[in-house]
């Protein structure tokens, strides 16, 4: 297993006093134990027709629990405890193409429902603070307006009537909004902005109005962070940042401690989802990564990383972080619907480490986040590459077109062509639409054109999945 750890310091820029609770927080950051053991369940999720089913993987009795469903196939899933109780909801968002918003629904474990509406299409959504420290998961959503970022934060969104919700224009549209906690009684707001050989990192404090500004240079390996930071909860409740990324095949781990000024980086022997929670007996959280086999769990308290066997499929965990965009597909003028996967991939094999990457994230290194390639699929060329890369089409497994990627610019890791929707020739597509639809249909996977042939016997086809990472550099 590839493994490497390095701590060292950072600068931080601010008076702010950053004081450790040795209490336990009892913010809701991450809560996914529905089995009440004190440890995070492992919740997997299927999208049908009937929308998304949510089934935990129980760590107490490492059995499965069937969650309930909720939504459409369309939904983005997610869990979270907004109402303070005792286990965690399940939840879904989706954008409302008529209303222009953003639909939030929960499901408790009476199987009553609420809904919500906060946010527009297009917004990124934010799931698992706890702003003002009642133990209740709070609603976060972060738009761009003029430049800025657009927070709306409701407190009790699905029992305040509305009485909750605070609006807040703070930061710029070329930083990463994210939240954590730094003394362990509630969550604060904070961005993050690359420059070529620096990042900073900014706090704000909702209920007291004090800020911070942390600043690292790019020896510390985070200069362009790939992923929204993601927080982590260490043992005295307190939080610290995680930034992956995927190298030669690995998932490279940052990890930044705003308290102590250390930050560590850790390398794992995955590319697969990366899953935030408290998944050992050991106090505090650890990182996740999901690989073919299992998951593989990095503990940063005690520098130690085992491997867990798990059923294949996609998980999640209590932190959400998705650009929400309109449930409502864009077809395509010219293209055949359904007419068979054989029409249009005629052969097909499975996409492999070294033959090119795809993703299904957010392209984060896109600054202006209303940049619609900030919405799709992206593709990376290494050794094999699809000849077409003018534009480069995927379809689900029944042979319905599902979208495209195009030509845009050097991969600077490698020097080979990236390829993005929106851009080049291709049109825009969203995963948050793509990935639950392909769940639906046939074997679940997507498939890339790599032939010149776009129709007929002479098309090729690599299969891949249609969330996290697939293949490699």
């Amino acid at each position: 297993m590839n493994r490497s750890t390095k701590t060292t310091a950072i600068r931080v820029l601010s008076a702010l006093a950053l004081l450790v609770f040795s209490a336990t927080s009892a913010i809701a950051q991450g809560s996914c134990d529905f089995d009440a053991d004190g440890r995070s369940d492992l919740i997997s999720v299927t999208a049908s027709d009937s929308g998304i089913s949510f089934s935990a993987l129980l760590s107490a009795s490492t059995t499965g629990s069937a969650l309930g469903t909720l939504g459409s196939s369309l939904s983005t899933p997610f869990v979270s405890n907004f109402l303070g109780a005792a286990t965690p909801q399940i939840g879904t968002l989706l954008g409302n193409s008529t209303t222009g918003l953003i639909d939030w629904s929960i499901l408790d474990s009476t199987a009553q429902s609420y809904t919500a509406s906060l946010g527009n299409s297009g917004d990124s959504v934010i799931i698992g603070a706890d702003v003002n420290g009642d133990g209740a998961t709070d609603a976060l959503t972060v738009g761009i307006n003029n430049l800025r970022l657009n927070w709306q934060i409701d407190t009790a969104l699905f029992n305040g009537n509305g009485t909750t919700l605070r609006q807040l224009r703070w930061g710029g549209k070329s930083e990463l909004p994210f939240y954590l906690s730094l003394d362990g009684t509630r969550d604060v707001l904070g961005v993050v902005r690359r420059f070529s050989n620096r990042f900073v990192i900014r706090t704000y404090d909702l209920v007291t109005g004090a800020t911070s500004r942390v600043q690292g240079d790019g020896s510390l390996g985070i200069t362009r962070p790939r992923q929204r930071p993601l927080p982590l909860k260490l043992a005295d409740g307190t939080d610290i940042l995680v930034v992956s990324e995927v190298v030669n095949g690995a998932t490279d781990l940052v990890l930044f401690n705003l308290v102590s000024r250390a930050v560590t980086t850790k390398s794992i022997a995955a590319t697969g989802t990366v899953l935030i929670g408290d998944y050992t007996a050991d106090a505090g959280e650890e990182v996740a990564v999901q690989s073919e086999t299992g998951l593989i769990i990095y503990n940063p308290n005690t520098d130690t990383t085992i491997e867990q066997p798990i059923s294949a499929g996609s998980y999640i965990d209590g932190i959400e972080a998705s650009k929400i965009m309109a449930a409502t597909p864009t077809p395509v003028p010219g293209l055949p619907a359904g007419p068979g996967l054989d029409a249009v991939c005629a052969s097909r094999s499975t996409l492999a480490t070294g033959e090119f990457l795809i993703k299904s994230e957010i392209s984060n290194h896109i600054g202006n986040k209303a940049d619609p390639r900030t919405t799709g699929y992206t593709l990376v060329c290494a050794k094999q590459c699809p000849k077409n890369q003018s534009k480069v089409d995927f379809f689900y497994s029944d042979g319905t077109y599902a979208g495209s990627v195009g030509y845009y610019g050097r991969y600077h890791g490698n020097g080979k062509p990236r390829l993005y929707g929106a851009a080049g020739k291709a049109p825009q597509h969203f995963v948050s639409l793509i990935a639950p639809a392909a769940a639906s249909i046939g074997n679940g996977k997507l498939y890339m054109q790599t032939s010149k042939a776009t129709t007929g016997a002479s098309t090729t086809c690599k299969e891949f999945n249609p969330t996290g990472r697939n293949g490699g550099l």
